[in-house]
């Protein structure tokens, strides 16, 4: 038995799923447990949100070794992100912006966190190239994030698929070198996972405004820093974000035979199908981008 070998692999656990698991249910039991006759049921979807945003920052912390400020690389943009979405779309959960200013103020939100997280890679480009990279990439996170948004104020079948793609891209990430960015996918997933159990059969406290925020914006960094700068293949991306759309087709067929489509059955297919397209990503990966070591 490798000792050394066996130490790092518990400290990678710890500090990608054990700890920040850990913040979750202490959050969560807090909340729903000790709490839940005295808070409302907006002040309990901050609590999740707050719970969750603070699992998050552990784990960067744990991984990361330290916040740095100001940022200097693209990954250390991640906390600051985090902490600055949080407040206002608490402020969205508490006081309702609105369809119109909520698109608003996310969309600004996601331009504003592309061009920090891509801006070494922007200035080295050609403007017309820069301008296409950054309305694909500030599009393709606002999209998800609206829909996301939508759904995470009825049920948890946003959570489940947000899950499963943290835990595809942690996988791919490690696959092509990156366990930095493998641990943070991980650690998202990891985040989710306790949220999901409080959740289930049932919906009891639901991602709200604030965060499917956090969540969105983290992940959304991973793939874009993963895209970018760890060079995650453009048909591997692809994957994991037609992954991201899972929920969509089994809505329908759940409307189409009148079934429930915010219940646990629907949690569970949303599973099965957002697994599809991430194995076949994980699949292709080993066969085509593991990288090579020398001969």
């Amino acid at each position: 038995m490798n000792l050394f070998s066996s130490a790092i692999t518990t400290s990678l656990l710890l500090q990608t799923v054990a700890w920040p698991m850990l913040v979750v249910m202490g959050g969560m039991a807090l909340g729903l447990v000790a709490l839940r006759d005295v808070l409302s049921p907006r002040i309990m979807l901050l609590m999740g949100a707050l719970t969750m945003s603070a699992a998050m920052l552990t784990a960067y912390h744990l991984i990361y070794g330290k916040f740095t400020l100001p940022p200097v690389q693209a990954l250390d943009w991640v906390p600051l992100l985090i902490a600055g979405t949080l407040p206002v779309f608490a402020m969205d959960d508490l006081a309702d912006f609105g369809k119109g200013m909520r698109f608003g103020v996310q969309a600004a939100t996601v331009i504003l966190a592309t061009i920090l997280l891509l801006q070494p890679v922007l200035t080295q480009l050609p403007v017309v190239h820069a301008a296409l990279i950054l309305i694909a990439s500030s599009g393709l996170w606002l999209a998800a994030w609206t829909y996301f948004d939508r759904h995470a104020q009825r049920n948890a079948n946003s959570g489940m698929t947000l899950l499963i793609v943290s835990a595809g891209a942690a996988i791919v990430s490690v696959l092509t070198g990156s366990t930095l960015l493998g641990q943070l996918g991980g650690a998202l997933a990891a985040i989710l996972g306790a949220w999901l159990l409080w959740n289930w059969p049932h919906p009891r406290v639901l991602l709200g405004h604030a965060g499917t925020a956090v969540v969105v914006m983290s992940l959304g960094s991973v793939l874009l820093v993963g895209r970018f700068y760890s060079a995650t293949p453009l048909r591997i991306n692809a994957l994991l974000l037609v992954a991201l759309a899972a929920n969509v087709p089994v809505t329908l067929i759940l409307r189409r035979y009148r079934r429930n489509p915010d219940g646990a059955l629907a949690v569970v297919l949303t599973g099965a199908a957002t697994l599809l397209p991430i194995a076949l990503a994980v699949i292709l990966t080993v066969i085509f981008y593991l990288p090579q070591g020398d001969e």
